[in-house]
């Protein structure tokens, strides 16, 4: 019995050992089965990992504790123009672009806390060759599982010709293309930082508006090629006119303006005033245009009324436009009724834009009379305008406004209609149509739209060409 029972627990111990056997056999399999599903991902994720290092358009550079170059992709070596055997083992800081000034640790370094070696250019890196470039990156400190740096991941791109492309723009955006002067704009927001600064001092500012004289005439007579040369020589004579720190710009078209800053006496922007005129009035030599050029200068001082930029502004186009009126090529201060005349003449276009479809004008016929035949022998028309909300405006006030802006030419068009109807409504009605004189501009000369509509309204109305008297105003 004891024998038996040795056996049977003999046997029992070795079925036991058996089954741990086969489930440690099973185990170890599953283990396996992870170990290998496990070395399969990680062979992916590298794989993934590889090619987007490879095929991004950013360099990416591993480095350990000492800021040293572990790893690089390709796309690092060509920003850097080196080798990747001869820029692993290299310091990020033989890439940095060095400075005489003292700035800022480069992030990287700061945050690795290493030394800088010198003072560096906190967005410029340079090339293995030393060409230096604009760089722009990213940076992220690696750390093991125990929490301690282990080195740092950038990632970076040269950013040079982006850069210049948005200099580019912004300079674009405040700048003439045609002369490299300020444009209007920018003009603006200097003169505007410039009176703020002047409210603390006892020196004033003074702005000229330089227009030039019948340009528009010299253009189309040289063509605007010859033009746009005359325009860059102004603007060159200007800028050697003034004094360092005073400002030179282009409104636009023929008109330039400059700001004198810091004067001590008003009536000193009178003797730039005076140079200007000298200087833009030397002999050009240029082939084929005017052996020179005059213009017209307007001048705002900085006080009551005008201690805005657009105040100004608009102070100096009141005064240039009075230099002109009264002979050009010679220089006028502003005054403050020339605003009040600068401000009726633009609410007098306004008007006029409208006063034809408003049906605000009419015409008044001042007869000869025949007193030994006892008959009208001729008339003239005179045209007279009374907006629908103001008093009349009288035509030698309102005909230069409409001759300078353009408008004279549709006022024109009307008063030819109307006098061929009053005169086929005479003709018809009285039996006869006396001559009628019709006063025009020589605006209205400079195209064939005049010579077209006269021809038709003689047609249409049927008016003997003998009826017609024309006048060119005497302006």
């Amino acid at each position: 019995a004891f024998a038996v029972n040795a056996l049977l627990q003999y046997v029992s111990n070795q079925l036991k050992k058996q089954e741990l056997e086969v489930v440690s056999l099973s185990t170890l399999e599953r283990m396996r089965a992870v170990a290998e599903n496990s070395r399969l991902e990680l062979e992916e994720q590298y794989n993934r990992f590889n090619v987007l290092l490879f095929s991004t358009s950013e360099g990416v550079l591993g480095l350990d504790t000492a800021g040293t170059v572990i790893f690089a992709n390709p796309m690092a070596c060509e920003l850097l123009d080196i080798d990747h055997e001869y820029l692993i083992s290299r310091d990020i800081q033989d890439f940095m672009q060095k400075s005489d000034e003292a700035t800022e640790v480069p992030r990287v370094l700061e945050m690795m806390g290493i030394e800088a070696r010198s003072s560096y250019e906190p967005e410029r890196w340079r090339t293995h060759q030393g060409i230096p470039f604009i760089v722009e990156y990213k940076c992220e400190e690696t750390v093991s599982s125990d929490g301690d740096c282990t080195g740092a991941v950038i990632l970076f791109k040269n950013v040079t010709a982006l850069r210049e492309q948005e200099e580019q723009l912004q300079y674009l955006a405040t700048h003439d293309p045609l002369t490299d002067l300020p444009n209007r704009a920018h003009f603006n927001d200097i003169l505007q930082n410039a009176l703020t600064r002047a409210e603390r001092s006892d020196r004033t500012t003074a702005i000229l508006v330089i227009d030039l004289d019948h340009f528009a005439v010299i253009n189309d007579q040289v063509g605007q090629k010859s033009g746009d040369e005359i325009l860059k020589e102004v603007a060159k004579r200007l800028s050697r006119s003034v004094r360092p720190g005073d400002l030179v710009a282009r409104l636009g078209g023929d008109q330039f303006t400059v700001m004198l800053i810091d004067l001590d006496l008003a009536e000193n922007a009178a003797l730039v005033a005076d140079k200007v005129i000298r200087d833009i009035s030397e002999p050009l030599n240029m082939p084929g245009g005017p052996n020179s050029i005059s213009t017209s200068v307007g001048i705002a001082v900085k006080g009551e009324g005008t201690s805005q930029a657009d105040e100004m502004l608009a102070a100096a186009l009141s005064a240039v436009e009075n230099a002109k009126s009264q002979g050009r090529n010679q220089y006028c201060f502003f005054e403050p009724d020339m605003q009040q005349k600068a401000e009726e003449k633009k609410r007098i276009q306004m008007l006029l834009r409208s006063a034809i479809e408003n049906d605000e004008f009419h015409l008044m016929y001042q007869p000869i009379v025949d007193i030994k035949r006892g008959r009208i022998a001729s008339s003239e028309a005179l045209i007279r305008w009374r907006p629908a909300e103001s008093d009349p405006i009288r035509p030698d006030i309102f005909i230069p406004i409409a001759e300078e802006s353009g408008q004279i030419n549709n006022i024109g068009s009307w008063v030819l209609e109307t006098v061929s109807q009053q005169a086929k409504h005479w003709a018809e009605n009285v039996g006869e149509c006396p001559s009628i004189a019709i006063n025009i501009s020589s605006k209205q000369l400079k195209n064939d739209e005049f010579r077209l509509q006269f021809g038709e309204m003689l047609e249409t109305y049927n008016i003997p060409v003998d009826k017609v008297e024309l006048e060119l105003t005497e302006t």
